[in-house]
């Protein structure tokens, strides 16, 4: 959620990608496992909320996206954007 400010979030789930903008302090976004989530477009005044249910551990993250879509069983060329 973004607090103050705005942003705009990139979903990739392998197959298809979809744009959010979060402008609205009310209004969250929940991002599941295997979803490939990007963040970009801050306003100056924005504040980026993130809530997890487990404490972060950097190895539970995939950081790199040719990796993400060999485990989701695609490629970039079966994206439909």
């Amino acid at each position: 959620m973004s607090v103050s400010g705005s942003l705009s979030v990139l979903l990739d789930d392998g197959n298809s990608r979809d744009e959010v903008t979060l402008d609205d302090p009310g209004i969250g976004l929940y991002m599941p496992a295997m979803i490939w989530g990007t963040q970009f477009g801050y306003s100056q005044d924005s504040i980026l909320v993130v809530l997890a249910s487990l404490p972060y551990d950097p190895n539970d993250y995939i950081r790199d996206y040719e990796e993400f879509l060999l485990l989701k069983g695609a490629s970039a060329s079966d994206l439909s954007v």
